[in-house]
Parts: structure tokens; C-alpha cells; sequence
């Protein structure tokens, strides 16, 4: 696939199966015919209402490695699909009929980037002629999801100054995305854009709005405590972002592995322990988990370094993997094996270390006050007293290019 073709919308036979996953799935039939390389995303539709889904092929790795298969009919038609029990409580009783949207997709060449040119590590760079196949105005970068023959995972395709040709695309990136691709000695990389897919559970600030439809007036409350908690968490994730110039938060690309028995059902993520000093964090410390350009909270906990991974990683990269729960893969829409971008929230880290400015940020005011200075001079000394007092916090971070 060199040109990027449309959306292909086919009707399909949709057949209840005993699939359990944490997102809505569906699994091609045997005699499904599609030139996709799979898993990829798309969107299901009875014609009168739809839901994102991921596709699956009837030997993917994701459902051969939880060893689970799909029990066909003797005959399966060429339409066949079964669907996971989400999709079957979303439609209800409406199974049957139904209308499979599948992406639009290219196939792209991996090539090595420039050390000068290198992009972060779930990015690529790619000409401008091929970013706008996928979003005429994306100019600073589009997430879209890159699928090889055993792994799908989400990269962000930013431009590249040179001109590319559409005939044979190419997207440069750097060695640990070739990695997280499990090319081997393969260079071709599908490309097709990801549509998000949600849980059917309701958030607890979709249940408060709903609630307050349905008992009008008497809702109003609950729904500006829906307000007032979306607008907390734009507040925090601000303040967040903020804070990250002063204390720093580098992102860490890793590996994803489903979590250890007993995690499923928790915000946790568990981590290989060098990783810890990378992120700036500690056992127990939130983090930032992010897939796709979507992101959720979790609290970061150690793993044993013997735990079993994938049988191609090396030593040199096995500190690179997180086992993530069930409950997070739902939150995010994210398949069990795939690769997502770890960053610690910097705002709890700073309130549990606040109590150590209090001392340094009294005294300088004391001091001020008795020097008569109560002006500008007076916030910015006490602010400045502050910030040295959390210096602990920053995450070092050493500055490019020849020191002498």
C-alpha cells in the first residue's frame, strides 16, 4: 500500500463470541479478506448507532498469547466477524447485520535518523507531503498507529525539512523505535490513524451529568461538580506543565506488558527499578501514562527484574518495559502488549516537600520585613528561598554539546 486509500466501510455478519477484553474488539472471520496488516482500529455501526473497536485476526498475538480463540462454523461466510462481549452489551439485541469501517492506511519505509535530527522516541519524522495524507493541518505532528506483523503502537509523525516521495514514503526515527516495532531485519511499517477506542463504562463525570438530566432541576449540583472537577484536573495538568520548567519531567518510552496477577483491577504501573532515578520518582510516586496523545494516572511501583518479557529483548534494553494493568489498558484504549510514554507528576512531588521551604521562606520574610523591604523585593526573595529549598526535586539533567 503505497497510496492512502479511504476508510472501506463493509457489511459484515456480527456473531456473539466469549471474548473478554478490556476494550471493544472484534476478530476477523477466516475468510475475511483485508490487506491490513492487523490489529489496527475502526468503527462498528448497526446504522443507528456506532463504537470504535479494535480488529483483531483470528491469529493474533493478542488473543493467542491469553489463549483465546474464536470458535467458527464449519462454513464461515467471507463477512464473518465475532465481536467481544462490549460490543454485544453496547448493541444489545441488534447483532446481526452490521457495518465495519476499517482504516486508511500506507506502508512506509524505516529508515535510521540523523543524530542530529533525532525525534523523541515514540516519534518519526516524516515529509510534509506524507503528514498531510493523514491531516492536511497537522504542521507540528499527528499521531497515527504503526502495526508490523506482532505488535501495534502509537507514533507521532512530525515533519521533516526534506521533500519525500508519496510513491515510496519513508518515516526515520531512531534505534529504540525500531525496537518497540520488533522489525528484526524487516523495514516495512503500516501506518493508519487511531481511533480512540473508549470503554462503554461511563466516567463518574459523565454518570453526574446524566444524573442530572434525568432529575432536572434537582441535578444542577451534580452537574457543576462535573464542571468543577473537569476544570480541577485542566487546573492541575497546567500547573503541572508549568512546574515541569522549573523541576523538570523527562518522558520515558517503554514496553508494555500486561501487569502481574492482583493489579488488574488498580491504577498501577510497575516499573524495571533503574527506571525510578530516569523519571524522577520514587515506589509509590504518581506518574503521567500516556498512548497515543491520551494520558491517565497511575502510581508507579517496582518490579522484579527476573520477570518474563518478551523473548527478543536484550539485556540492553530489558530496564525498558512496564507492566501495565488491566484497568489502565481500559482507561486508555490500549491493546496488552504495545508501548506508551511514562512522566511523573510533578505537582504531588512538590507538596510532599513543601514542609522543607516553610522554615527558609519564613526566615527571608522575617528578614525582609525587619530591612523594611515589603515590596516586589520581598515576593520574589521568599519565592526565590522556595524554589532553592526544593531544588531536591529537580531531576538533573546535563546540558548538550562540548563543556570546555
Amino acid at each position: 500500500m503505497t497510496d492512502l486509500r479511504p476508510p472501506a466501510r463493509q457489511p459484515v455478519l456480527a456473531v456473539v463470541s466469549n471474548l473478554l477484553t478490556p476494550f471493544p474488539a472484534v476478530v476477523l472471520g477466516p475468510k475475511f479478506a483485508t490487506e491490513l496488516r492487523l490489529p489496527v482500529t475502526g468503527v462498528l455501526s448497526d446504522g443507528h448507532k456506532d463504537i470504535n473497536v479494535w480488529v483483531f485476526g483470528e491469529e493474533s498475538p493478542e488473543l493467542r498469547n491469553r489463549g483465546m480463540a474464536v470458535k467458527w462454523p464449519k462454513n464461515p461466510l467471507h463477512n464473518e466477524i465475532a465481536v467481544s462481549r462490549r460490543v454485544s452489551d453496547f448493541f444489545g439485541p441488534s447483532l446481526g447485520q452490521m457495518t465495519l469501517t476499517l482504516p486508511r492506511a500506507i506502508s512506509a519505509n524505516f529508515r535510521r535518523a540523523a543524530v542530529d535530527k533525532l525525534p523523541s522516541s515514540l516519534e518519526a519524522r516524516v515529509a510534509p507531503e506524507v503528514l498531510k495524507l493523514f491531516s492536511p493541518g497537522a504542521e507540528r505532528g499527528y499521531w497515527v498507529l504503526a502495526t508490523t506483523d506482532s505488535v501495534a503502537i502509537p507514533i507521532r509523525l512530525v515533519p521533516d525539512s526534506t521533500k519525500g516521495n508519496l510513491e515510496n514514503p519513508e518515516l526515520r526515527a531512531g534505534a529504540l523505535l525500531r525496537f518497540f516495532l520488533d522489525l528484526g531485519e524487516k523495514s516495512q511499517v503500516q501506518l493508519s490513524p487511531i481511533e480512540h477506542v473508549l470503554n462503554d463504562r461511563p466516567t463518574r463525570n459523565q454518570r453526574i451529568v446524566r444524573k442530572s438530566v434525568a432529575h432536572g432541576k434537582r441535578g444542577h449540583a451534580q452537574a457543576a461538580t462535573a464542571a468543577v472537577i473537569r476544570t480541577k484536573r485542566r487546573v492541575s495538568y497546567a500547573l503541572d506543565t508549568s512546574l515541569r520548567m522549573l523541576f523538570g519531567a523527562p518522558s520515558v518510552a517503554v514496553v508494555s506488558h500486561p501487569a502481574s496477577l492482583g493489579d488488574d483491577t488498580e491504577q498501577i504501573v510497575r516499573l524495571h527499578p533503574s527506571l525510578f532515578s530516569m523519571l524522577g520518582i520514587s515506589p509509590g510516586d504518581e506518574i503521567f501514562v500516556e498512548w497515543g496523545g491520551r494520558r491517565t494516572v497511575a502510581v508507579a511501583f517496582e518490579f522484579s527484574p527476573d520477570s518474563s518479557m518478551r523473548a527478543s529483548d536484550s539485556t540492553h534494553t530489558g530496564h525498558l518495559q512496564a507492566l501495565v494493568s488491566a484497568q489502565i489498558r481500559f482507561d486508555l484504549g490500549m491493546p496488552r502488549s504495545s508501548a506508551l510514554e511514562l512522566r511523573r507528576r510533578v505537582v504531588p512531588k512538590v507538596l510532599d516537600n513543601i514542609n522543607d521551604a516553610f522554615i527558609p521562606a519564613v526566615s527571608v520574610l522575617i528578614g525582609m520585613i525587619s530591612l523594611g523591604l515589603t515590596g516586589p523585593e520581598m515576593v520574589f526573595s521568599v519565592l526565590f528561598a522556595v524554589y532553592l529549598s526544593l531544588l531536591k526535586v529537580r531531576v538533573p539533567q546535563a546540558s548538550p554539546g562540548q563543556f570546555v
